[in-house]
């Protein structure tokens, strides 16, 4: 994360550090490791908020899972968020449809 450039000068743990410094990095955290859960609408979404005010409106969330339908309980708990599923990881057309689906959302 550390070497990808997202902008010119700016990485993407750049910006995934926005909001939270002099914090712990919580924000990076992975997986079920506390505070986490496996209940990404009840851990990871209020912490990133709480972290970085932004509105849930404003959030694009994409997932992998094959096991459960996470995006599902995040548009369920956390109004507002846009999801969709990449149950074969993150693909040019997953990320254009969710980009479409956030649109027609919000537009």
């Amino acid at each position: 994360m550390g070497l990808l450039e997202v902008l010119p000068g700016v990485t993407m743990l750049d910006v995934l550090r926005m909001g939270w410094e002099g914090e712990d990095e919580v924000n990076l955290q992975i997986g079920r490791t506390a505070p986490l859960t496996s209940d990404k609408a009840r851990t990871h979404f209020p912490l990133l908020w709480e972290g970085t005010g932004v509105p849930y409106s404003e959030v694009l969330f994409f997932y992998d899972s094959l096991w459960s339908d996470h995006c599902e309980l995040v548009e369920r708990h956390c109004k507002g968020v846009v999801t969709t599923r990449t149950p074969t990881g993150l693909t040019d057309l997953n990320w254009m449809a969710g980009l479409e689906k956030f649109s027609k959302v919000y537009s």
